[in-house]
This record gives C-alpha cells, sequence and structure tokens, in this order.
C-alpha cells in the first residue's frame, strides 16, 4: 500500500501548558507532535510509547537465557524421560521465567503515557 501524501494542514489552538504537554508526550511516545495527534485522533486514544531499546536490551537477553534453559530440559526429557532433568533446574528455569515475564510486564507499564 502506498504511503499517502499529508497535504491538508489543521490548524489547532491550544494553551501554552497543552502544547508543552502535547509535545512531552509526543517526545515521550518516540513520535514527531504531528505524528502523536494524528494517532491520538484517529486511534481514539493516546499511542503506546516506543520502547528504548537500552531498556529492552537487557529483557531481551534474560529471555534469550530463560529460553536456553528451557531448550536444555525439554532436552533432557527428550532423551531420557520425565525423570531426566533434575527438579531443581526445572524449578530454577520457572522462576527465571517468571522474573523475566515479570520484567516484560513492569517495562509495558513504564512505558505507557
Amino acid at each position: 500500500m502506498a504511503k499517502e501524501k499529508k497535504e491538508t494542514q489543521i490548524h489547532l489552538r491550544v494553551s501554552e501548558r497543552d502544547a508543552a504537554l502535547m509535545r512531552e508526550r509526543a517526545q515521550a511516545s518516540g513520535l514527531g507532535l504531528s505524528a502523536y495527534v494524528r494517532r491520538c485522533a484517529l486511534s481514539g486514544g493516546a499511542p503506546a510509547s516506543a520502547a528504548d531499546a537500552g531498556e529492552l536490551r537487557p529483557i531481551y537477553t534474560e529471555l534469550r537465557r530463560c529460553g536456553n534453559n528451557i531448550n536444555q530440559i525439554a532436552r533432557a526429557f527428550n532423551a531420557y524421560g520425565i525423570g531426566g532433568a533434575p527438579a531443581a533446574d526445572v524449578a530454577r528455569a520457572v522462576a527465571e521465567l517468571e522474573h523475566a515475564t515479570e520484567a516484560v510486564a513492569a517495562a509495558l507499564e513504564a512505558a505507557r503515557p
């Protein structure tokens, strides 16, 4: 689908306080002011904030580590049966996965405008 040209301008009067708040929220969402206002008006609410890559990198690393642990446990189950993986390893992997899930939920909550 071709990108639609944005040729029409709409002028809007707001107070200085409202303008500052709109600019702040647009910046926090990772959008320019025009894109932010467009998304708010067309979607019926404020767009979700763009997540900062620096904030997501440690979460991504932790999720990958959890995935590796779960793959090792699955490999042990497949090779040796249900008793092939020590219960402590399973509990540790589940705890790490829960921790990573909580970190992702916290990051998403923090990203809300």
